[in-house]
Order: structure tokens, then sequence, then C-alpha cells
């Protein structure tokens, strides 16, 4: 959220819709030691069909508009 600048209320539907696709998976932390130590109770991440939906999505709506793909579909992922 930070880095987007949305809330919640933005980020987390999205996430679930995500994770209703495939695309992102979800882990549920210690909620008591998310209040304690400030830090998020639930995390999430991509999956390897999500990264590979993703890249595909971004090359085709680049390619809509014939402008070159951003770095981020040349970057190699770990």
């Amino acid at each position: 959220m930070n880095a987007t600048g949305l809330g919640s209320g933005t980020i987390y539907p999205i996430a679930s819709r995500l994770g209703a696709l495939g695309w992102v998976e979800s882990r549920q932390a210690d909620p008591e030691a998310g209040v304690r130590e400030k830090r998020p109770t639930r995390y999430y991440r991509l999956t390897a069909d999500g990264l590979e939906s993703g890249r595909a999505a971004f090359e085709r709506a680049h390619r809509s508009r014939r402008q070159p793909a951003p770095w981020l579909l040349r970057h190699t992922w770990p």
C-alpha cells in the first residue's frame, strides 16, 4: 500500500481477485505478533502463473499501443 499510495479498500479486493485467478498466493502470519510489531498479518506473493500471465498482459497492452515494453518485462525474477 505504501508503494502505490492506494488504501486497503483497493489493494485487498484486488489481491483477493488475483488469488481467485491463481495469480497470487497468501499466507497468514501470527496476528498477535503483527499487531505488536506493527507489521502485516498476511503476506502476498505472485505465483509462477501470475508472473507469466501478468507479463503477457503487459505485453499485449503495450503492443496494442505500439509502445516498447517497459524494463519490467525484461527483468529476470528469482
